[in-house]
């Protein structure tokens, strides 16, 4: 499913992987987006740590941009193209971009074993993204749920704008997880059905949004 200009495509579910693992496509279209954190890494996420997960990233088409972070704390950015393959072990800072002003860049990655909300996380993440909620108040709420750190802004800075974050978008309501971004819910047609409220979709029920 679609988030904006990134997509989010499942290809293996936690119960198709028997528990082991997820797997998804991603495309990333060139140049800067609403996803990008920093300017010199385009359509790419903060610099993050998976505490538990273990991520395979292989690429499909374009060019890999990525950033791992090196025993003696400094971060190098790499690049992998078709074909290759990238392994990130768990509790490693890393990131990725698309390093390519005119190219899309397409990989498949796997998170070993799920992260804590599944293939939910990327979902919930793409409906946001679809419908312009995405700011960073919910994004952080999200990544938190899901058991991913953010690595940037640096130390403690980065703690403290981690309280900030949580504590206002609590307040504004906010919340971890949706449900009327979950399929069959995402789908537009759906919410317009009358099976739409048995599929616990929320709110979102019979209230689609016009031209999304």
């Amino acid at each position: 499913q679609a988030g904006g200009p990134e997509r989010w495509i499942i290809r293996k579910t936690a119960e198709q992987c028997n528990g082991l693992c997820i797997e998804l496509e991603e495309v990333v279209p060139p140049g800067v987006d609403a996803f990008s954190f920093s300017p010199d890494r385009p359509g790419g996420p903060p610099l993050h740590i998976h505490a538990l997960e273990k991520e395979t990233f292989t690429v499909l088409e374009g060019s890999f941009g990525y950033v791992l972070e090196n025993p003696n704390g400094t971060r190098t950015k790499n690049y992998a193209k078709k074909g290759d393959s990238v392994v990130v072990p768990p509790g490693l800072v890393h990131g990725f971009f698309n390093p390519s002003p005119t190219e899309t860049l397409r990989f498949n990655f796997k998170l070993e074993p799920p992260n804590p909300m599944g293939e939910r996380f990327f979902e919930v993440l793409a409906g946001l993204f679809r419908d312009d909620h995405a700011n960073p108040l919910q994004v952080v709420q999200l990544f938190e749920a899901g058991g991913i750190t953010f690595a940037e802004p640096p130390g403690a800075l980065r703690s403290l704008v981690a309280v900030v974050f949580k504590n206002a978008a609590g307040a504004l309501g906010m919340k971890t997880d949706y449900d009327e971004y979950i399929w069959p819910c995402y789908n537009t047609a759906h919410r317009n059905s009358a099976e739409c409220k048995a599929a616990k979709c929320d709110s979102h029920c019979h209230t689609a949004v016009s031209g999304k």
